[in-house]
């Protein structure tokens, strides 16, 4: 027969065990969810040094060429092409005389290499990203207008449209949201990179910026 003192050991051991489940449910849980944001970071932070990479292939291209560089990111698919113009015309629209520096070819880039992270589109809310070096009076940094840039054969970077010397950003972001990226390229050709966490952790507060090498 059963003890009174047996069936208090058995409830306690079976309370115990659910407690200890719970716990580790819980634990499981969290760890999920805190390698997930981690994981996304550390793709979204590998996908802009790749855009970097693609730059800086761009750029050393269009010096050793001398040769005008056209470099665009497609918001709609997340790709991202260069196309280097041998006859100096400025006319990266003729498929036959372009020719490919990044991509899968003259009229079709290539997709980000890291999964779960996309282009920020034009209305994707982002926080207002400051100058890199943090001067006041030099304003926040800007969207490249059309999400594209040429690279002169000096290295300057200039406006497709006004072939005026410009800067600008490109974003990408998580999906799902999480974290929010920036690749900043000056007028002179120096490249940037800043993240941003992008959650209901998360401030949205332009000073949350991190400057990245």
């Amino acid at each position: 027969t059963m003890t009174a003192g047996n069936k208090n050991r058995r409830g306690l051991t079976l309370l115990e065990l659910i407690v200890a489940l719970t716990i580790a449910l819980i634990t499981i849980a969290v760890s999920t969810t805190t390698m997930g944001k981690a994981y996304r970071e550390n793709n979204l932070y590998n996908q802009l040094r790749s855009v970097k990479s693609s730059y800086t292939r761009a750029r050393s291209k269009a010096m050793e060429f001398t040769q005008p560089v056209k470099f665009s990111v497609n918001p709609d698919d997340s790709t991202l092409l260069a196309i280097r113009d041998p006859s100096r015309t400025g006319d990266f629209e003729d498929t036959a005389t372009v020719q490919l520096v990044v991509g899968l070819d003259v009229s079709n880039g290539v997709a980000p290499n890291y999964s779960g992270v996309v282009v920020a589109a034009e209305g994707y809310a982002i926080p207002t990203l400051p100058h890199w070096s943090k001067l006041a009076d030099l304003g926040d940094v800007q969207r490249f207008p059309n999400n594209e840039f040429i690279i002169h054969p000096d290295g300057r970077i200039l406006d497709p449209d006004t072939m005026q010397t410009t800067s600008g950003t490109f974003y990408y972001r998580t999906d799902p949201r999480g974290w929010v990226g920036a690749v900043h390229i000056t007028a002179m050709g120096e490249i940037k990179m800043a993240v941003i966490q992008d959650d209901a952790d998360s401030t949205g507060d332009s000073d949350d910026w991190i400057w990245k090498d």
